[in-house]
């Protein structure tokens, strides 16, 4: 079975990812670890495209991110399509914790980088992203809504996870 998991900055990608890697155990490909060095240094495109397409041979896979390079310059070949839409105050709400958890207690992500209260107020701040970045991924799902994309599995609420992990245990059988 082959995941790929989309949704806004801050909507719990990584979370579900590898919780769906663990329950269904399959392999988990997390495109910002693909994507980033150490030191924030990004891979070249050709580079980073690359490494992803190797991870995306495996038999079975969940993958995470919003990376329109890997989804224009690759062939993704998912079963199913799972798009986190929560409201903007939910996003707001996670990236307070997850900012806060990161910074204050200098939790490594991405390649061992850590973020810092600079990286708050700077240009490339992962708050301007989301403000940036959050009507447009709605218009992305509206799209992919309006087109009938049969592989597509839209997570409303946390209740619509545990259901959709059920529904997916059973079709591995």
């Amino acid at each position: 079975m082959k995941i790929s998991i989309r949704g806004v900055s801050c909507s719990g990608k990584t979370t579900l990812a590898k919780r769906l890697s663990k329950e269904l155990n399959i392999k988990h490909i997390e495109l910002d670890e693909c994507y980033w060095l150490p030191n924030w240094q990004n891979r070249e495109l050709n580079e980073f495209l690359q490494v992803v397409e190797k991870k995306l041979k495996a038999e079975s896979w969940v993958m995470d991110g919003n990376y329109s390079k890997v989804y224009k310059g690759l062939k993704v070949d998912y079963d199913y399509q799972v798009w986190l839409d929560y409201s903007f105050t939910k996003i707001f709400y996670r990236y307070c914790k997850r900012t806060f958890d990161r910074v204050v207690f200098k939790r490594r992500v991405c390649n061992g980088n850590i973020e810092n209260y600079k990286s708050l107020f700077s240009a490339d701040s992962l708050l301007l992203w989301i403000l940036k970045t959050y009507w447009k991924r709605k218009s992305e799902l509206k799209i992919l809504q309006a087109n009938g994309d049969k592989k597509l599995i839209v997570i409303k609420k946390e209740d619509d996870i545990v259901r959709m992990i059920e529904n997916l245990k059973k079709r591995m059988r």
